[in-house]
């Protein structure tokens, strides 16, 4: 399901992606981890069919 892929990327985000956990990671490198998530996730069809039902519906659609 989508949620695996959007929980992926917060995980991704949220752990500092492929940076030494040892060091501290800079609000730069963050925003960077964050705006990768965002454009990977913006262009996946789920993320589109998900806003889609939204914006029709306002309920959330679980794909």
């Amino acid at each position: 399901p989508h949620d695996v892929t959007v929980s992926a990327a917060l995980a991704r985000i949220l752990t500092g992606g492929a940076h030494d956990p040892a060091e501290t990671l800079s609000e730069t490198a963050l925003l960077d981890l964050e705006r990768d998530a965002f454009l990977g996730l913006i262009r996946a069809t789920p993320t589109l069919d998900r806003i889609e039902h939204m914006l029709e519906t306002g309920k959330p659609l679980r794909n």
